[in-house]
């Protein structure tokens, strides 16, 4: 028994034949198995990850995160973009330079320093203006915002915002939290 995931979003099959070369892949199982896996994964130039089935999980979780989650980020942020009066084509090309920028910095300089906005600032009244903005919001949207806030402020602290500043920030991003 043998396993070789890989860390790749694929859509369809025509589109795994494009995007699969280069990826990493997360391999594990008996060793025979494993070392032919390693020779697929070496034939795509592909990046070996050797990750047992007992943390086959955390490795699915992060890819959830850093795939499908960001999706959602992306389509609640053009949400709220269409909410603010901007078409939903435009409000795409408006964002996605934005958020290749993010995505990019987070991966060249990582995530702590490419960290940007109101939160790392400490700028809670931007924070309290756009929760009180996102009361309107489908409670899923604002629950991500806080969440993600949440997140950020972790990020935030370790890159030194003044534990008086995250507090206050800390307070208005739970605020309103749902117990469910």
């Amino acid at each position: 028994m043998w396993h070789a995931d890989p860390l790749q979003t694929v859509a369809n099959p025509a589109e795994g034949v494009r995007i699969l070369p280069g990826v990493a892949f997360a391999i594990d199982g008996v060793p025979e198995a494993a070392a032919w896996a390693m020779q697929l994964v070496a034939l795509l130039d592909g990046l070996p990850l050797h990750v047992s089935a007992a943390s086959r999980p955390l490795y699915h979780g992060a890819a959830v995160m850093a795939g499908n989650y960001l999706t959602a980020l992306i389509a609640a942020a053009v949400m709220l973009m269409k909410e603010a009066g901007v078409d939903e084509a435009a409000a795409r090309l408006a964002l996605a330079p934005l958020a290749r920028a993010s995505v990019e910095n987070a991966f060249r300089l990582g995530p702590t320093e490419a960290l940007t906005g109101p939160i790392v600032r400490g700028d809670a009244d931007t924070v309290h203006r756009n929760l009180a903005a996102l009361a309107k919001a489908p409670p899923a949207v604002e629950s991500l915002y806080r969440a993600a806030g949440l997140a950020t402020l972790e990020l935030a602290r370790q890159r030194g915002l003044p534990e008086l500043a995250a507090g206050v920030i800390e307070k208005l991003l739970r605020k309103g939290e749902r117990s469910d």
